[in-house]
C-alpha cells in the first residue's frame, strides 16, 4: 500500500510537467495597415518587425493591420489580421485555421532575413550587371538618325547609315 501511494504522489507531482509545453516566442517579421502594440502593465509597446513575443503577451491590433509572426524551430508562420485585444493564446484558437501554417525552413529564414534587414535602404545601390538590349525598328524610327533640319552648324553628325560626319550647311 505504501509503494502503491508513493507511486501515486510521484505522479501527480510529474504531471505537470508533462502537461506543460514549452513554448518558443514569436518573431515578427512584418505590421502592416497601421500599428500594434505589446501591453506591459500600463504602457503600450508598438511592435515592429524583429519583436519578440511570447503565447502570453498581451497585443492590440488596430484596425486594418496584419502582423506576421513565425515560430523558427516549429517551423509554423502566424498571421494576426483585424481588430484584437487580448492574449496572443487565445487570438491563436480562435483563428487557428485562418492563423497558423506550417512553412518550410528556407521559408522561415525569408522572413527572418526580411525582419531584420527592414530597416536598411536598398534604393541607391549600385547595379553591376550587365545587359544586352536588341531594337527592330525600321531607320525612319531609328533614334540616332537626326534630320538636317534639327543639326546645330557647331557640331558634326554621324547619322546610323554612314561612318562619315556630315558636314555643316
Amino acid at each position: 500500500m505504501k509503494t502503491y501511494l508513493t507511486i501515486l504522489l510521484a505522479f501527480f507531482l510529474l504531471m505537470p510537467a508533462y502537461g506543460q509545453k514549452k513554448s518558443e516566442p514569436l518573431v515578427v517579421t512584418s505590421v502592416s495597415g497601421g500599428n500594434s502594440y505589446r501591453q506591459k502593465g500600463k504602457s503600450k509597446i508598438e511592435i515592429k518587425a524583429g519583436s519578440k513575443l511570447t503565447e502570453k503577451d498581451i497585443i492590440i491590433i488596430d484596425p486594418g493591420v496584419t502582423m506576421i509572426a513565425v515560430a523558427p524551430a516549429q517551423k509554423l508562420r502566424y498571421t494576426f489580421k483585424g481588430v484584437y485585444t487580448g492574449i496572443i493564446e487565445n487570438y491563436v484558437k480562435q483563428n487557428e485555421s485562418s492563423c497558423v501554417k506550417s512553412i518550410t525552413a528556407k521559408y522561415v529564414n525569408y522572413l527572418l532575413a526580411q525582419a531584420f534587414h527592414r530597416g536598411k535602404d536598398y534604393t541607391g545601390a549600385k547595379e553591376d550587371n550587365e545587359v544586352t538590349v536588341f531594337r527592330r525598328v525600321g531607320l525612319e524610327s531609328d533614334s540616332v538618325t537626326l534630320s538636317l533640319g534639327a543639326v546645330d552648324s557647331l557640331y558634326n553628325t554621324i547619322d546610323s547609315l554612314s561612318a562619315a560626319p556630315i558636314d555643316s550647311l
